[in-house]
């Protein structure tokens, strides 16, 4: 379900929370959009498991106070965290399956007394949310209902891969660990048959995938941090280095606000630099990110890490400085 859409149904079923009601073409105006549309929202409201009545007298809906589940009893600032989250969670778009995800929060909210939704709402009413860039979850969610299935059966996999690492296809089978949300998009991390090691697969770059009839003991040992180690972001090298960055005063303070790493300290200079420390697993990941700031970082170690940088400055001043052709 789009964000916009759930929005919208938010504001509806607030709007039905009112004794008087509302009829069809009252709700459309208050939303923004045309009768036949409010009429395909009612309905999914009503094949969500939320009851709400119509008045043939009045032509007005209203939501029906009674319902299966029992009230849910919320403190103000528990309902108001939850509302949050939920709305955020739907502006995120990580999660798999956003309709179910969606439905249900229509559900939490409809089963909380009207005075404590009025509250929430007027607190809610402004505050938005802007979703980073992200994969879209719904595209690989069959694929993440299977791998999900496969982890609970302890089953094997056996998966065509697009690795970027080989340069084309690879067939390989594999033991599902963990599926893990990183970095904008969802990966599955798994123990390859072909390398008996365990690797990180993106779930996009699946082209096919087979769950096994056999079966698999899970380590006993693995931990997901232990296997991210200080990996920058989430592919650990097979070197740890300790990395001084330096700042320029015009984006010292963004960076210095921002937790990056659980290793990270900082420093302010006398003359308004920022100095930024980490110990990072692999320096792959972070030179992007160190690039990413352009001429107001500059590398202080270790050495390896000022080489990669160089290396791709001259890069892009032959991009920029080539020869017309």
């Amino acid at each position: 379900m789009r964000t916009d859409r759930v929005e919208r149904m938010l504001k509806i079923l607030h709007a039905l929370q009112s004794i008087s009601g509302y009829a069809a073409d009252d709700l459309a105006e208050l939303v923004g959009v045309d009768r036949r549309t409010i009429f395909r929202d009612l309905d999914l409201l009503k094949r969500s498991g939320i009851h709400f009545l119509f008045d043939r007298s009045s032509q007005r809906y209203r939501l029906a106070r009674e319902g299966s589940v029992p009230p849910v009893r919320l403190t103000h600032s528990e309902a108001l965290a939850l509302l949050l989250c939920l709305r955020q969670s739907a502006t995120h778009g990580a999660l798999p399956d956003m309709r179910s995800f969606a439905s249900a929060g229509l559900k939490i909210e409809s089963l909380l007394p009207a005075p404590l939704q009025d509250h929430c709402g007027r607190l809610l009413a402004e505050v938005e949310f802007k979703a980073p860039p992200m994969s879209d979850s719904n595209s690989v969610l069959d694929t993440l209902l299977a791998l999900q299935v496969a982890l609970a059966d302890r089953s094997k996999v056996a998966i065509h891969y697009d690795s970027l690492y080989d340069g084309g296809v690879i067939e390989v089978v594999i033991r599902p660990y963990r599926l893990a949300h990183i970095n904008r998009g969802w990966y599955i991390i798994a123990h390859s048959e072909q390398v008996d090691a365990v690797r990180t697969f993106k779930i996009e770059r699946l082209i096919q995938m087979r769950v096994l009839d056999e079966r698999y003991d899970l380590d006993a040992e693995f931990s997901l941090e232990r296997y991210l180690g200080n990996a920058w972001l989430m592919i650990p090298g097979d070197k740890e280095y300790h990395v001084r960055v330096r700042f320029h005063p015009e984006v010292a303070s963004n960076v210095d606000e921002v937790c990056w790493h659980a290793t990270q300290q900082t420093r302010w200079e006398d003359d308004g630099w920022l100095t930024f420390e980490v110990d990072v697993s692999g320096i792959g990941e972070i030179s992007w990110w160190v690039l990413g700031y352009g001429d107001r970082a500059q590398v202080l170690d270790p050495p390896e890490l000022r080489e990669v940088i160089a290396d791709r400055v001259a890069g892009m001043y032959q991009y920029y400085h080539a020869p017309d052709h």
